[in-house]
């Protein structure tokens, strides 16, 4: 009774200390809304001096240069020449046999070597005008279509923009990939400093994306192998508000000194406010088989600061387990859309990491075992190269280079196996299974309604296996 009169007390406080501190921030303070947001972003890509590059403009950079020229005015020279010569008797010499004419002096052998050069300088340069002109990139200012998660990205200008052992300057283009969306750049023609001043804008996603790749190519190559550098925007480890105007450096081989950066604004918002959360959980309900209840926002705060996620993360799911390594360690673990994550905390010795959903390769059930203690046990196998920062948690990595995690001794794994199992498969844009349901049990069972401790080794509702009643003797337990 104390301990309730305690906290009604300080619950009250609070309440009222709240409510005090709000009225005087709003009278120093505007309150931010959606709308704000939204103009400040429309005034950030208006300050853009956004243009086309014509064709005209396009062919006088690729074939005003002045190699081009000489070579062009010396081929027209020689075709004039030709026109222009008399028709003589040929008088055949030295070697020459069926009707071969060959050149009769030094002059001529290097007026024809300076044709042969030039004729091979011309076909490179068309060459790489045809393939700039093929990618010129018809995405930008192309707008968004459809109601949830829009991505607007404006690319504005690059810097550094050599590849390592590439004779000369590149002709960059760019393209952005998330989702299994891409969206493609103009290409700037023989410029380490180009300037693109370009927005795209991605078509509405029912997810929050969790990742955007940005590679940036040269036109002049293969396109397996023109891949200048590339960089990856994390938008769980980002907080939005540091992406309206960054500078990214890029990753691949660059001549020694070269510090390679693109200049981004990156701006995410949802349309469709606060009821993306509850038609979020309502579709994952409908494919795990069982109501997946709400979180209290209280449990979503601190599963948030657990992980240092962004505020529109939110917890699906939690489960006790075991993350198998040397020794297995006991803790906990979250289920959000974009990410699963494992936490434990044993005598202070806290163990924490997450990785995305779309890095996960594969997921395969162990059979059980003796150190399983005769239950299943799930192996999530990562992307090569990706989950490297979290590799302490993995128990080993195959000889592909992919790291394995191992999860045992869950308290119900089929409840588990089914809930990793959908988020994944709906996650994974590579995956041919995207979007199916997964099989329902024939009574769906209901998860309780009372909240789960975050950070305890409580679970789900267990049953009763083993009760009995023994008899105490009452003056027995007093005189003890």
């Amino acid at each position: 009774m104390l301990k309730g009169m305690i906290e009604n007390g300080t619950r009250q406080g609070l309440r009222e200390g709240y409510a005090q501190f709000t009225e005087v921030l709003s009278k120093k303070i505007k309150v931010a809304e959606l709308g704000d947001a939204k103009s400040s972003k429309d005034k950030m890509l208006a300050s853009l001096q956004t243009h086309e590059q014509s064709n005209w403009k396009l062919v006088s950079r690729f074939l005003g240069s002045f190699a081009f020229i000489f070579s062009f005015t010396v081929a027209v020279y020689g075709i004039a020449h030709l026109g222009l010569v008399k028709p003589s008797k040929m008088v055949h010499g030295g070697l020459e046999y069926f009707g071969i004419d060959l050149p009769d002096s030094v002059g001529e052998v290097v007026f024809c070597a300076l044709l042969i050069l030039q004729g091979r300088n011309i076909f490179k340069v068309g060459q790489r005008f045809l393939q700039a002109w093929r990618k010129r990139g018809s995405d930008h200012g192309v707008k968004a279509h459809g109601d949830g998660w829009l991505l607007t990205v404006a690319l504005i200008e690059g810097s550094g923009i050599v590849g390592a052992g590439t004779p000369g300057l590149a002709d960059p283009y760019v393209v952005f990939m998330c989702n299994g969306k891409r969206k493609t750049s103009s290409v700037k023609f023989q410029t380490s400093e180009p300037k693109w001043n370009e927005i795209f804008e991605f078509d509405a996603m029912d997810d929050p994306p969790s990742r955007l790749d940005v590679v940036v190519h040269d036109s002049d190559g293969l396109p397996d192998d023109n891949a200048i550098g590339r960089t990856e925007i994390n938008f769980v480890k980002n907080n939005l508000s540091d992406l309206d105007d960054t500078w990214l450096p890029l990753d691949g081989r660059f001549a020694q000194g070269s510090e390679p950066k693109l200049h981004l604004r990156i701006f995410l918002n949802n349309s469709r406010g606060t009821e993306v959360v509850m038609n979020y959980l309502e579709k994952m309900g409908k494919e795990v088989g069982k109501k997946m209840p709400l979180r209290s926002s209280q449990t979503n705060s601190s599963f948030r600061k657990l992980f240092s996620l962004p505020p529109e993360e939110f917890l699906i799911d939690d489960f006790t387990c075991h993350l198998k390594r040397k020794m297995p360690l006991q803790g906990r673990l979250f289920l959000s859309p974009r990410i699963i994550g494992f936490y434990s905390n044993i005598f202070g010795r806290k163990t924490k990491f997450f990785f995305l959903w779309e890095d996960i390769d594969d997921i395969q059930v162990v059979p059980p075992s003796l150190s399983t203690v005769g239950s299943p046990s799930l192996m999530i196998i990562l992307q090569k190269d990706r989950g490297l920062e979290v590799r302490h948690g993995a128990k080993t990595q195959d000889p592909q280079g992919r790291l394995r995690f191992h999860f045992q001794t869950f308290v119900s794994f089929n409840d588990a196996h089914r809930v990793i199992m959908a988020l994944w498969k709906t996650r994974s844009s590579g995956l041919e299974q995207k979007g199916e349901t997964t099989d329902k049990e024939p009574e769906p069972k209901q998860l309780p309604n009372e909240e789960v401790s975050l950070l305890g080794n409580e679970d789900v509702k267990m049953s009763e296996v083993y009760s009995a009643v023994l008899s105490v003797d009452v003056g027995l337990a007093l005189s003890q």
